[in-house]
């Protein structure tokens, strides 16, 4: 066997050929199958074709076969009439004594092949639905191919993100064909990246209709803003992306370009708005483009309390909040909290923050300064986290500096010179900063000695210490602190985008294309945040990676039924799911009972 191009009027056919000799030797070639334009890979063709025509005959390959050769070898075979292939492999005669039948059905034959997962693309087409998120695009003038190729790449960032090139293999181990009557796991990559370019372009409307969706859905407020930035890293140069810089990298990838993502998010967790950013940008110099993005949704009327922390919080940026009517909540700078030690020191003064009887606690206290409300807080798990990193650093740096002096010492030491010594001793003091500055290194007559200040003890007595700042001096302590914890919410929004729903690290090179890549995964997360708020709401708190492992298991699969009259019964249908799994469709009101069936019949 082998594949030819049929060149039409139109576009080209793929045909899968097989040459053989007739009585009179003459050769002669038989189509077995037309697959229209499937991008079967050219070098790959060959062995694709060898493959196809050993599963015809029934025999099995000796050696393992490449990922690419494998998923098209799959992908033809679901498409070919296969009756040499069923006749061989389940022959109906000579039926043994003790092989069991039932009503006509040869049991011990009975088989099932193509399972593909189910369960977890099901709940994602249910929060796509809701979400109205195909209403939209076919509004906005999507194709129901589009819009079904822009679910599937949304999709695929919850379920397991690869790259648009490997998209056409993904869509081939779950039951998207199913579901959405497409075949998505036949197209080439191209779709992928051209679906993305399509969704970019109606970003700002779609960000507004989700908005409005989830605010209507939930009765959310948009009286409480949280924003924050963090940055991601590129494989590579990315030259053609004039935002990508290099900068301070917060995942220590200071070696590759990087590129800048702002969130703004409701006191809910959900999503309002994005803003991909140059990866050298300051934090605190980009408070501006999030008051724009708050300016392009209409449900924000009335000036909202922005919630930031401390990067952003700078006397410029304040002041900018304050002129345009906004309020707002920041922690202080960690610096600052010298300025309130004796404070800090009178614990009898602190009250304590209720409802927090399983954590450890965290006190408050109040005070004023030039007009505005500080609440200064004592926290025991930040004391805890602070003297465990002080005293890791702290043990390296004298372990190193007590090594180096034993190495001047040393008669084969090269280091002699005193610039030199005073050089090194720099080095160690910058590694080790946190540490260093509390003691005093001194080198005089070829001996080294280091000293511990009285600012030691001083600093330690103010870990676990912090402050917040707010314009709203009306508000209790408690609430203040409250509104400044709910910042956690942007810190787990990121830590999802990078590890669960493939953000990093950029592998495009071009603007639009990194834009895009950072706004599917924006879109991904509102799919993610309305399953994980439904279930909250519905007393049934799950997070979407435990949910996603509960629900694998629920497949659609196709079930090889050969009976003793030599007629067998192709049947694909969803499997059953588990209490467990049913429990999780009811939560979230998934239609699990009537999906598509399929039933196929050889004789």
């Amino acid at each position: 066997m082998y594949f030819r191009t049929k060149k039409t009027k139109t576009t080209p056919v793929l045909q899968l050929v097989e040459g053989y000799r007739d009585r009179r030797g003459k050769v002669i070639q038989k189509v077995v199958a037309s697959f229209g334009n499937l991008p079967v890979p050219n070098r790959e063709r060959k062995e694709i074709a060898q493959e196809i025509e050993n599963r015809l005959a029934g025999h099995q390959s000796l050696f393992p076969l490449s990922p690419s050769v494998a998923k098209w070898s799959d992908i033809i075979m679901k498409r070919i009439d296969e009756p040499k292939l069923l006749s061989t492999r389940y022959p109906t005669g000579n039926i043994s004594d003790d092989e069991e039948v039932a009503d006509g059905v040869l049991v011990d034959r009975v088989e099932h092949e193509n399972e593909t997962d189910l369960g977890t693309v099901l709940v994602l087409r249910t929060a796509w639905e809701n979400l109205g998120m195909g209403d939209f695009l076919r509004v906005s003038g999507f194709s129901e191919s589009q819009i079904n190729a822009a679910a599937a790449s949304v999709f695929n960032r919850l379920a397991d993100p690869v790259s648009e090139h490997e998209m056409p293999l993904w869509c081939s181990t779950v039951s998207l064909d199913e579901l959405l009557n497409d075949r998505l796991g036949a197209s080439g990559d191209d779709r992928f990246y051209r679906i993305s370019d399509a969704l970019l372009d109606v970003r700002h409307g779609l960000e507004k209709h989700l908005r409005e969706k989830e605010k209507s859905l939930f009765n959310l407020s948009s009286s409480i803003i949280l924003y924050d930035l963090t940055n991601s890293y590129f494989e590579g140069e990315c030259r053609r992306n004039p935002k990508a810089k290099r900068g301070h990298s917060k995942e220590k990838r200071d070696d590759c370009p990087l590129l800048s993502l702002g969130l703004v998010l409701d006191s809910q967790g959900f999503i309002i708005g994005h803003e991909v950013l140059e990866g050298n940008r300051n934090d605190c110099k980009t408070l501006v483009d999030m008051v724009k993005v708050l300016g392009r949704h209409s449900d924000i009327s009335s000036r909202p309390v922005i919630v930031v922390d401390g990067g952003i919080a700078t006397a410029e940026n304040l002041e900018y909040l304050r002129a345009n009517g906004y309020e707002y909540v920041v922690a202080g700078k960690r610096q600052g909290r010298t300025e309130f030690h004796e404070d800090f020191c009178d614990h009898d003064s602190f009250s304590i923050i209720q409802g927090r009887d399983i954590k450890k606690p965290v006190f408050v206290k109040r005070t004023m300064k030039d007009g505005e409300l500080i609440i200064l807080c004592r926290s025991e798990n930040r004391k805890e986290k602070e003297d465990a990193i002080l005293s890791r650093t702290e043990e390296k740096f004298l372990e190193e500096i007590s090594s180096f002096s034993k190495k001047l010492k040393s008669p084969r030491s090269k280091i002699r010179h005193p610039e030199a010594v005073q050089r090194s001793i720099g080095r160690l003091q910058q590694k080790y900063s946190r540490a260093a500055k509390f003691y005093t290194v001194t080198y005089e007559s070829g001996n080294l000695t280091w000293t511990k200040l009285s600012s030691h003890a001083e600093s330690t007595s103010l870990h676990g210490c912090y402050f917040l700042r707010s314009s709203l001096t009306d508000l209790p302590d408690e609430d203040v602190w409250r509104l400044y914890i709910s910042l956690t919410r942007v810190e787990e929004a990121f830590r999802s985008m990078k590890t669960e729903l493939g953000l990093r690290p950029f592998r495009h090179h071009r603007e639009d294309r990194c834009e895009a890549h950072a706004w599917i995964t924006v879109l991904a997360y509102h799919l993610q945040r309305w399953i994980e708020h439904s279930l909250e709401l519905s007393g049934c708190p799950v997070t979407w990676n435990s949910l996603k492992m509960l629900l694998q298991t629920h497949c659609y699969s196709t079930m090889i039924i050969p009976s003793k009259d030599g007629v067998i019964r192709k049947i694909r249908k969803a499997g059953k799911p588990d209490e467990r799994q049913r429990t999780i469709y009811q939560k979230l009101n998934v239609e699990y009972r009537n999906l598509p069936v399929n039933k196929t019949i050889k004789s």
